[in-house]
């Protein structure tokens, strides 16, 4: 039997996720074309949050940290389904949240998130119309810690079959006691001249293949 994740851990859990969605709702995405679309990330970019500091809103550089430095990310955009693997320096078997968002044109929204808390994985999945949200279901997901990567998958049609989608990815690996977190942003390069970490950054758009 798994074990049961603790109080701390979960409460984690929940923070991160808020940390996540409220920093890719913040964004702003830009404009390209692609059918697959890849992206080497920048080496040293992890950022650290404390949970406890209500004042910690951009987090503190954290350079040094390779544990969760996410190297390359590739999309590729099907007819049925959006498929994005992402590359992470040392996925480990620790508490991690690993998330991937997709936008399509019009007002769609959704993402799916992968959670490892104690020893347990759990996959989350939403997509958000016209502020109502619901499961995406057949999306998937799997944490593959002796490949150092992550990879998602979400069926097009919960996004109603999209010309292009754009796509934001990030990863976080929970400290042990559950307090804060180290959290890298795939697709910033490391920038924070736009004023903090919780202007997460998007893919051009990929087009269906």
């Amino acid at each position: 039997m798994l074990p049961r994740p603790t109080a701390t851990a979960l409460a984690a859990r929940t923070a991160l996720t808020a940390l996540l969605t409220g920093a890719v709702l913040a964004s702003a995405p830009t404009s390209a074309h692609a059918e697959t679309w890849k992206h080497r990330d920048a080496t040293g970019d992890v950022v650290v949050f404390d949970f406890e500091d209500e004042a910690d809103e951009d987090g503190t550089p954290a350079p040094a940290n390779r544990t969760a430095d996410i190297r390359s990310v590739s999309v590729r955009h099907a007819a049925r389904a959006v498929r994005a693997v992402v590359r992470v320096r040392d996925l480990r078997r620790h508490d991690q949240v690993a998330t991937v968002y997709l936008r399509g044109p019009g007002d769609r929204f959704g993402g799916v998130q992968l959670t490892r808390v104690a020893g347990r994985t759990h996959v989350d999945s939403f997509v958000e119309v016209e502020g109502t949200e619901s499961r995406c279901t057949g999306a998937r997901g799997h944490l593959r810690p002796g490949a150092d990567r992550f990879v998602v998958v979400v069926p097009t049609d919960c996004l109603g079959r999209p010309a292009w989608v754009r796509v934001a990815v990030s990863y976080g690996v929970v400290a042990p006691d559950g307090l804060g977190v180290a959290l890298d942003d795939g697709l910033r390069d490391g920038s924070r001249r736009d004023g903090g970490y919780g202007r997460t950054g998007w893919s051009p758009r990929i087009d269906v293949d």
